[in-house]
């Protein structure tokens, strides 16, 4: 998947989920509040008691998914219930109050503002977790993880890959294995692969020519490849491949990687193409 199809599928992803926020600040305004014409949504007490819980738990889910920007779920609910109150002034008589309402909309913006960081904190919790565990998963001890002190962060104080900058590929802030570039394809090291005793489990990623990426899992042993997750707009899936023989060095990996890699070939032609 190249980098510009994966940029075009991330923008189709944040922009249903700003149309998401966006419906569900209207259905709340119009349905749940139960507004009309003569009346604005607040005036409902079911506005309070459904209608915010339910924009919270929104922006919430929202930022986890997508967890760039969340503070955007939390505003477009309730900037599109301040053009519902214009429609609504535009219908009483006497003095607008639509000022006074779109400040009081703005306000009541802060609470969802901070659900939908609540949900990018955990998104971003929950990815430093997986990358964790995966020593348990492999019933070994748990493997430190490598990080490429060169690569940009999104935020300060934290590591790059914990914080991608916007569109920044997936597995960013991990470094590539010195030596690991055959024609164009390169393997990346996520968990540490140097003991002298030799390594029989870690986790990495491979980089095709076309800049698309795949996240590996492997073990040393003669078990075929399989597949661990499938692809998605990020990466072309993940796989639990074998290397012939413990990893002790740089060298040991581009051994392993020259094994594996003609099947990796294959399995990218298939769903990438080239």
């Amino acid at each position: 998947m190249g980098p510009g199809r994966r940029r075009r599928i991330r923008y189709e992803k944040e922009g249903r989920s700003l149309l998401l926020a966006a419906l569900a600040g209207f259905a709340v305004f119009w349905v749940v509040a139960g507004a009309s014409v003569e009346q604005e949504a607040w005036d409902n007490r079911l506005y309070f008691v459904f209608g915010i819980p339910f924009l919270v738990v929104v922006a919430g889910v929202l930022g986890y998914r997508v967890p760039n920007r969340p503070w955007r779920f939390g505003v477009v609910p309730m900037a599109v219930q301040a053009v519902m109150l214009l429609v609504v002034a535009a219908h009483q008589p006497g003095p607008s109050l639509f000022i006074v309402g779109v400040g009081f909309l703005a306000g009541l913006s802060l609470p969802l503002i901070g659900a939908a960081y609540l949900g990018a904190w955990l998104r971003r919790r929950r990815s430093e977790r997986v990358y964790m565990v995966s020593g348990r998963e492999q019933g070994g001890p748990p493997r430190r993880l490598l990080y490429d002190g060169g690569a940009r962060s999104g935020r300060r104080g934290e590591p790059a890959f914990l914080a991608r900058p916007e569109g920044a590929p997936i597995y960013h802030g991990f470094p590539l294995v010195d030596g690991c570039d055959i024609d164009g394809w390169r393997l990346g090291a996520i968990t540490d692969y140097v003991d002298p005793a030799g390594c029989d489990w870690g986790d990495g990623f491979v980089v095709a020519p076309d800049g698309s990426r795949a996240g590996l899992v492997w073990k040393v042993g003669d078990a075929p490849l399989r597949e661990l997750l499938p692809p998605d707009e990020e990466r072309w899936g993940v796989y639990a491949v074998s290397f012939p023989g413990p990893i002790r060095d740089a060298g040991d990996m581009a051994r392993g990687f020259a094994a594996v890699l003609p099947e990796l070939r294959r399995i990218h032609a298939g769903i990438v193409g080239g």
